[in-house]
């Protein structure tokens, strides 16, 4: 899963740099929808944190990844 989530920080890099910049809130429900259906309770619960534009992607990947190695 590792792998996966450096591809999407990677594409959210490129856009930036590309002058199509999306926004923290944007990046953090590209980067839920884009979890595979097993993941589906991981990113509810994300959502159901907090308000979305409190969402900061570090803190999405971070729990992705201790996801994982549960």
């Amino acid at each position: 899963m590792a792998h996966q989530v450096a591809k999407i920080n990677e594409t959210g890099v490129a856009l930036t740099n590309a002058s199509m910049g999306i926004t923290d809130n944007q990046f953090c429900l590209i980067l839920l929808h884009a979890l595979p259906d097993s993941y589906e309770v991981l990113a509810l619960t994300i959502l159901a944190s907090g308000a979305p534009d409190q969402t900061q992607h570090s803190k999405i990947i971070a729990q992705i990844i201790n996801e994982e190695a549960c």
